[in-house]
């Protein structure tokens, strides 16, 4: 029995000798890239441990994992969409601001220690490819004759599924005739991401009975990407 339980301990400890494991430096890669973008590579690593690239294989590849490795490139195999990741909660990091990958790879060695773990942390960039949305292309209100000048009703805000530095900006209000108008203002708190309409001057129903605007919605690209919706205001 104590034989036993002596060459078990050895085992153990024969075997977490033969284990290493190491983090590599981070790598990065911009969404929507091309297909077959090379990400990392770790040629210069096998170097350092004397093997080849065909000794060392993925372990625990994700079918859902755009990556894959070959002969000594990590590459890029399937469309890198931040957002559908990002959605799918596929990404490490758990908040819009990041969408990070860990490929793990085993290295078989030609000698003590006979496994070389390698983890490559590997990041995903946001560009500004999503369209700000509405959920309707058009809006109506009805609104009295009589209300004070400075009313405000709330307006539905656009969404952008893009990370908040491409996220939306401003808002802004236009005729569809591209004509001035001084009766409607908007204002948008970029904090509380609500956006208003403001009475600017008495409104008169018999001069005027609608009022047709492009509610347009401007991120923080460069360009911009813009979203509109049509609002209709009739005076009751």
């Amino acid at each position: 029995m104590l034989f036993r339980l002596f060459l078990l301990i050895n085992f153990f400890i024969l075997y977490s000798y033969s284990i290493v494991s190491q983090i590599l430096s981070p790598v990065s890669i911009f969404e929507e890239s091309p297909l077959l973008s090379v990400v990392a590579d770790l040629r210069p690593i096998f170097q350092t441990l004397d093997v080849y690239p065909y000794q060392a294989a993925l372990l625990h590849s994700q079918p859902s994992q755009p990556f894959e490795y070959i002969n000594g490139y990590i590459r890029l195999k399937s469309r890198l969409d931040r957002e559908d990741y990002v959605r799918k909660r596929l990404c490490l990091g758990g908040n819009v601001l990041q969408c990070n990958f860990t490929l793990t790879l085993t290295v078989n060695l030609n000698q003590t220690p006979f496994n070389y773990i390698l983890s490559q942390p590997i990041s995903c960039h946001d560009i500004n490819d999503m369209i700000p949305k509405f959920s309707q292309t058009e809006a109506k209100i009805f609104m009295a004759e009589n209300v004070p000048i400075g009313h405000r009703i709330p307006l539905e805000t656009a969404i952008d599924l893009d990370s908040p530095p491409y996220g939306i900006d401003n808002y802004r209000l236009e005729t569809i005739n591209g004509y001035e108008q001084y009766q409607f203002s908007i204002v948008y708190d970029s904090q509380s991401r609500e956006l208003e309409l403001i009475v600017k001057e008495k409104l008169d129903r018999e001069s005027i009975e609608k009022y047709i605007f492009k509610l347009i919605a401007i991120d923080r690209g460069h360009p911009p990407n813009i979203g509109t919706q049509i609002l209709t205001i009739e005076i009751t």
